[in-house]
């Protein structure tokens, strides 16, 4: 049977207020199906309806809302689609990133560094939740910026020229000019809608790299 059959029939043993309901209802389903939609999940199609004056989702699921569940239920096997809201599939922040990136030897490079601020980040949440820590007694000494640099060097010196370069192309005005970035004081870098592409901190600490590189040939 057709959702337009249905309705009809629907209709045919219903009063003039539920009539209009349903019609509502079977206008928002043709409507899902127009636009391609697959979602004819009562809480989307009851939202929609409400919207026009029409039956709500709690109204679809109560005892009394049959006619409207059978309704709905016809669109979504005519077209294919399903009563339960589809899940929403999430893209990691890290694979998110990375798809913008073309260049192979850039991509793998800020993956590497990604990758290991994410895990730095998770230690630090744990270390959080561990340990208690005591306002002019801490325990774990601050690293000096001395020490900081040894650290940075002796990272940069792993580094192949071509390994440079990419990093060096990462925050680049041609690229970012191309992608129509921006880089903030922080060193976040956002497209043109305001995202972010790369978290705070990013562009700095791949200037320190290459600070400490070239201070090295000095």
């Amino acid at each position: 049977m057709t959702p337009d059959e249905l309705l009809d029939l629907l209709k045919a043993k219903s009063n003039a207020r539920k009539q209009r309901s349903l019609e509502i209802i079977n206008g928002i389903c043709r409507e899902q199906l127009d636009r391609g939609s697959r979602d004819f999940s009562i809480a989307t199609i009851g939202r929609l309806s409400s919207e026009q004056g029409g039956p709500s989702p709690q109204t679809i699921r109560n005892k009394g809302g049959y006619d409207f569940r059978a309704l709905i239920a016809t669109w979504a096997e005519h077209s294919k689609g399903a009563m339960k809201k589809p899940p929403k599939i999430q893209e990691s922040g890290i694979s998110s990133i990375l798809s913008k990136i073309n260049d192979p030897a850039v991509r793998s490079i800020v993956g590497s560094i990604l990758a290991t601020n994410s895990k730095l980040q998770r230690e630090l949440n744990l270390l959080k939740q561990q340990t208690e820590i005591v306002i002019d007694r801490r325990t774990i000494p601050l690293t000096s910026t001395k020490q900081q640099d040894t650290q940075l060097a002796s990272f940069s010196e792993g580094l192949t020229p071509t390994e440079l370069t990419a990093l060096s192309h990462a925050i680049s005005t041609e690229l970012i000019e191309q992608e129509g970035w921006t880089i903030e004081k922080s060193g976040r870098v956002v497209n043109s809608l305001g995202r972010t592409i790369f978290r705070a901190g990013f562009t700095i600490a791949l200037e320190k790299i290459l600070s400490c590189h070239k201070k090295q040939f000095i």
